[in-house]
């Protein structure tokens, strides 16, 4: 769902100045077990399906000249 009204009105403020996570500092084993994590999210069927629904409609349309690769898929997944 969407947060409170309150809450979304905090990130609105937050933001006002700029992106709030932009000065974070980060190890490069930070960012390496950030990445494993992503690993454990999970991906329900429905969803890959949207997601290759997605992929195929750039594909297929008549105004793209070169649609998605197999490569974005796996980089939106």
């Amino acid at each position: 769902g969407y947060p409170a009204r309150e809450a979304e009105r905090d990130i609105l403020l937050q933001h006002r100045t700029g992106e709030p996570v932009a000065d974070v500092a980060l190890t490069p084993a930070d960012v390496i077990a950030l990445q494993s994590l992503t690993r454990l999210v999970r991906v329900e069927p429905v969803l890959a399906d949207y997601l290759l629904d997605l992929i195929h409609a750039t594909r297929d349309h008549p105004d793209v000249r070169l649609g998605a690769s197999t490569r974005a898929a796996l980089a939106l997944y």
